[in-house]
């Protein structure tokens, strides 16, 4: 799509390696859904430089966080027990 694009496109990912890489970082940690931690999109950005560094044990929860307490608006207090929905 982007070589279609009669403007310019901005890939966050390709943003953020390059500001990483200027900055000196070595690694980046990547939080996100499920989707985006597993996909290829921060590694295919400039190369893998930095080195992107994935959640194990905590992807399932953040995932879980993200899609239903941000997305959902299901926000679950300790014991998980609701605190607040919609």
């Amino acid at each position: 799509m982007e070589p279609r694009s009669p403007l310019p496109w901005l890939h966050i990912a390709e943003v953020v390696a390059a500001e990483a890489g200027a900055r000196g970082f070595r690694r980046l940690g990547l939080t996100g859904t499920r989707w985006l931690v597993d996909s290829e999109v921060y590694p295919k950005a400039r190369g893998a430089r930095p080195e992107h560094v994935r959640p194990a044990r905590e992807r399932d929860e953040i995932n879980r966080i993200i899609m239903d307490e941000l997305v959902q608006r299901r926000v679950q207090a300790r014991g998980g027990r609701p605190c607040f929905s919609r």
